[in-house]
């Protein structure tokens, strides 16, 4: 059975307004300078886990408007962050 990793945080975060704290907020907005962050509790992997052991990984995003047509860049994250900063 493949785990499921629940959803630790997520957040975006606006390049016009850098200080500004959005971890709050229930939607996560792309484009217009705005970028999605969305961590997951990897702990239920069995202790030792590496990326080259793990085959896939299947993430949904569900979409409730599009204004511009464009693509989603999907990346890992490289430095620590927090919902609430």
């Amino acid at each position: 059975m493949r785990p499921t990793p629940p959803l630790q945080a997520d957040a975006y975060v606006n390049s016009a307004h850098p200080s500004t704290n959005y971890g709050n907020l229930s939607n996560l907005y792309v484009g217009n300078g705005g970028t999605a962050l969305i961590q997951f509790d990897l702990s239920s992997l069995p202790a030792g886990t590496t990326a080259s052991q793990i085959g896939n990984a299947t993430l949904k995003l569900f979409v409730n408007r599009i204004n511009t047509t464009g693509l989603v860049n999907v990346q890992p994250v490289t430095s620590t962050w927090s919902e609430s900063r």
